[in-house]
């Protein structure tokens, strides 16, 4: 009897921590890119789970910003410690401006704040980042190849 006690204790407080610090999670996120005044079409996006330590984990890829700058990304995974979440930028914000850089893109990245991180496939609270201004990111441009160019 002590023995099955101590069994259905240890099974709660392992739920309790589960439901606490892990199991389903997913991320929404909305917005809208822009370069030099104009909304920033067709840019790659990635949701990235970047708890990971030795690699990043995809939560979600192959999203476009619309004609007139918007998306939307989501995604999920279950994973039994907290994920951080970040959006992965692939523009060309620069490109008509006489900067050029093969089949490489500017990246820009934003981390997700935790407090939208939703303990469910489905997630009720949605992170509006706003307008984001692709200009911001040339002081410290990072260059990465997007998926459309890797295979090159």
């Amino acid at each position: 009897m002590l023995q099955s006690l101590k069994v259905l204790i240890l099974l709660l407080l392992l739920t309790s921590i589960s439901l606490e610090f892990g199991g389903m999670q997913s991320f929404y996120i909305t917005g809208r890119l822009m370069c030099r005044g104009k909304p920033a079409p067709f840019a790659e996006l990635k949701l990235i789970n970047t708890h990971g330590e030795k690699e990043t984990l995809v939560l979600a890829e192959d999203v476009f910003t619309d004609p007139g700058g918007q998306f939307q990304i989501y995604g999920y995974q279950f994973q039994f410690v907290a994920i951080d979440a970040a959006v992965w930028v692939y523009h060309e914000c620069f490109y008509d401006v006489g900067i050029h850089h093969g089949l490489c893109k500017s990246k820009m990245e934003m981390d997700v704040p935790a407090e939208f991180r939703n303990y469910e496939k489905y997630p009720k609270k949605v992170f509006n980042a706003g307008t984001i201004d692709l200009e911001n990111g040339v002081q410290n441009p990072q260059l990465e190849k997007s998926k459309l160019n890797r295979e090159n």
